[in-house]
């Protein structure tokens, strides 16, 4: 498969968007934790603080092994 400089590529739109999913989900359990930042407080839900956890494995394994990470970590992560 030949490269085309011309072809615009989805890849750092969705390296983008997977990044700003789980700084959005660490944010969130970081709150569900219990632990304020700033103006922002919520309850702490320890149900809420696993799934959002897990919810940050798929961009960690994607990052940590892309070729066989990402075809799984990222539907999950778009999915969530």
């Amino acid at each position: 498969m030949s490269r085309n400089p011309e072809r615009i590529s989805m890849r750092p739109a969705l390296g983008l968007l997977i990044v700003s999913n789980a700084a959005l989900f660490l944010f969130g359990a970081v709150q569900h934790a219990g632990i304020p930042l700033g103006r922002f407080h919520e309850p702490t839900i320890i149900p809420a603080v696993i799934v959002e956890t897990r919810m940050l494995s798929g961009p960690v394994d994607a990052a940590s092994s892309p070729r066989v990470a990402a075809p799984i970590g990222t539907p999950g992560t778009l999915a969530g």
